[in-house]
């Protein structure tokens, strides 16, 4: 089957081949400029690794979410669930249902912190760079195995509009917008985006015959104020508001008296979702004498209300209540610095707040299963980062970077049963000096070599969700020695470009989720287990063979492994880590007519993963493939699409209840539809 698939690909690739290329289409990759340094650069002058993902490739392929984002980028991988999404960075996950990743999110410098905000809209991304490895030294939240910086485009002089509908299967519409340029000429400029999507989507609950129980509706709208007092100076006030009710009744049984099929569940509940989530920030740039200033206010609120059917079963047994909002805080100062002596340096100084209010309530018809915890937390935390740039000679430069930060939480929980009503709390401080160290060479112009050495660290938290006494109210951190190797480089006068990067990361202090001894089911605890490590490798390719052809490709190798992990009986050493793919790869091809047509095709995929620490839960991998047709005239676009062209059956997520039996997430099927686009 997977070899008619491909052939039926590759036909269809000799036939686009016939057409006649794009003649005024570049005959050279264009040189990328990045920001995640907090300056601008090449791409190709970052020591370190990084993907870049440009607005015109994210239209072409449909990469218009994070999670859809992520099949292009090697070696991230995107747990979408609902008990909460997550981004996989070189094999390294953390606890199921844990509300802050290892990896962080910044849309236009500010951090979106909760898992739950991971799966990003990209329709007004101007670029998505996605950095590997700790990058406390440049950023002002910490993270441990690296970031996504998403850029937004800011209004300048020039007057852009774009409006577009999409229709698809399952009933599914979406429409957008944005317009933005200038109010005083050089001077004052403002834009405002915002789109509206929904969809049935594609689960069907057996008991109430409802074919709308993943249905899904998305509003969003955002504006900029831009203000250019001078030459010098730039500041810009955004803000944004966000809706989103989904239907959450995925979970179905892979075996046992309550098995269904695909697609199809059995819950006896509403299975409903809300999330409201707002933000404001503020960002003020100048310059004096060459020195950069730049402070960056930001303000975010998230709200969701969740309930589930606790059993997924026709009786009605139980659901799971939950409501949570979480407010973040944040201040941060750079001052960046670049003189004639070849030293280019940054420091800042970062301020952050979270307030974490949750309500996690467990209704039963046996009042022996019925529980509920309503929790309150607050982080405080301080950080003064850096790092320096020294030009060693014309081919080499060294980097030295240093982030040191405090971090003071407070936690309590009260916790009803039927054996009453238990009250405890924890506090936690955690004092943290996390060092980087990086070494660049230019072999030749076109080929450019990286080593780095760098520390990360994920804070310790609480349990929101499982806790049943202090002992197992909180955990501890995680940390992470990382080591990198990288070489850039270009080809055939600028039309091949490869990244290769290998890697190795000791991880101590692991965190993770382990079922408490005796507790009964659903008890669980987050802890630290002792050791564990994850090495390996990625490659990207980009080419332009001939005008109007594109290539791009990518593959990722992380095997991750535990070195030692006892629980109770239990023995996880050995084990890879959950949620953690060891092979991830895609491509991409792109082909464009000087009469307007144009042809992409894209293919992505990722090898097994394991659900839980035993590797008892698996699934074997999935390969998807996508085509796109469309046709250009002007500021008109008209196209159709298919994703996942040949409907591969795959799993999100498997998670076994108390009786041994096996629940699972279906991935998405196949899904198709027609867009038209119109832009100044």
């Amino acid at each position: 089957m997977k070899k008619m698939k491909l052939k039926i690909v590759f036909v269809c690739f000799l036939i686009v081949l016939k057409f006649e290329p794009l003649s005024a289409q570049n005959s050279k990759l264009d040189e990328i400029i990045v920001t995640s340094g907090k300056t601008d650069s090449l791409s190709k002058n970052f020591p370190g690794s990084i993907s870049v993902i440009d607005k015109l490739f994210m239209e072409e392929h449909g990469a218009d979410t994070l999670e859809k984002l992520s099949g292009f980028v090697p070696n991230l991988y995107f747990k979408k669930t609902t008990s909460g999404d997550l981004l996989v960075s070189r094999g390294i996950s953390t606890i199921d249902t844990s509300l802050f990743g290892p990896m962080g999110l910044y849309v236009d410098d500010i951090a979106y912190p909760v898992s739950y905000m991971m799966n990003k809209n990209l329709f007004d991304a101007e670029r998505v760079e996605v950095l590997r490895g700790p990058q406390g030294t440049l950023y002002g939240r910490n993270s441990e195995s690296g970031v996504i910086n998403i850029i937004t485009e800011k209004p300048d002089n020039n007057l852009k509009a774009k409006i577009f509908v999409e229709k698809g299967n399952y009933c599914s519409d979406s429409g957008g917008f944005f317009v933005k340029g200038p109010l005083l000429d050089s001077r004052l400029f403002a834009g405002i985006s915002g789109f509206i999507s929904s969809s049935d989507g594609y689960i069907e609950n057996e008991i109430t015959e409802n074919k709308k129980a993943a249905d899904e509706t998305e509003r969003f709208v955002s504006a900029k104020i831009r203000w250019a007092p001078g030459d010098f100076t730039d500041i810009v006030f955004a803000a944004d508001v966000s809706d989103k009710d989904f239907g959450v009744s995925r979970l179905r049984f892979e075996n046992g008296p309550d098995f269904s099929d695909r697609f199809k569940v059995r819950s006896s509940e509403a299975d409903d979702s809300n999330e409201k989530n707002h933000g404001e920030s503020l960002k003020l740039k100048t310059q004096v004498n060459g020195i950069e200033f730049v402070s960056v206010t930001g303000h975010r609120n998230f709200e969701k209300d969740f309930i589930h059917d606790f059993d997924r079963t026709f009786k009605k047994l139980g659901y799971s209540d939950m409501d949570l909002e979480n407010e973040s805080l944040s201040q941060e100062l750079r001052i960046l610095g670049v003189n004639n002596s070849g030293f280019e340096w940054i420091s800042g100084v970062y301020a952050g707040k979270d307030k974490i209010d949750s309500v996690m309530e467990l209704s039963h018809v046996n009042p022996v299963l019925a529980k509920k915890r309503i929790t309150d937390s607050k982080n405080v935390s301080l950080a003064v980062f850096g790092q320096g740039s020294w030009h060693l000679s014309k081919k080499t430069s060294i980097t030295l970077g240093l982030r040191l930060e405090k971090s003071e939480q407070e936690g309590s929980q009260t916790f009803d049963s039927f054996t009453g009503t238990s009250e405890y709390s924890d506090d936690l401080s955690e004092s943290e000096v996390l060092p980087k160290a990086s070494l660049f060479y230019e072999l030749n112009q076109n080929c450019k070599i990286y080593l780095g050495y760098s520390k990360g660290w994920l804070q310790g938290g609480y349990n929101y969700f499982s806790a049943t006494s202090k002992d197992n109210f909180s955990y501890s951190p995680e940390y992470t020695d990382n080591y990198e190797a990288g070489i850039k480089s270009a080809f055939f006068d600028n039309r091949l470009k490869t990244d290769f990067t290998i890697f190795y990361t000791d991880i101590s202090d692991k965190q993770i989720r382990e079922e408490v001894q005796g507790g009964g089911a659903g008890v669980w605890k987050f802890t630290n287990a002792a050791k564990a490590k994850t090495k390996g490798f990625e490659f990207e390719i980009k080419a332009l063979p001939f005008k109007g052809f594109e290539i791009n490709a990518g593959t990722g190798f992380a095997l991750s492994e535990v070195d030692k992990w006892k629980s109770g009986s239990f023995d996880y050493s050995g084990n890879s880590l959950p949620w953690a793919p060891e092979l991830t790869y895609s491509l991409g091809l792109g082909y464009f007519f000087k009469n307007g047509v144009y042809f992409t095709g894209d293919m992505s995929g990722c090898s097994k993963r394991y659900f839980d620490a035993a590797n008892s839960l698996e699934d074997d991998g999935y390969v998807l493939f996508g085509l796109k047709s469309g046709f250009r005239y002007k500021s008109y676009d008209i196209s159709i699409w298919c994703k996942n062209l040949f409907d591969e059956e795959y799993i999100n997520k498997k998670v076994e209840n108390n009786m041994g039996y096996t629940m699972v997430e279906d991935g998405e099927p196949r899904v198709f539809g027609l867009t038209i686009s119109w832009r100044i």
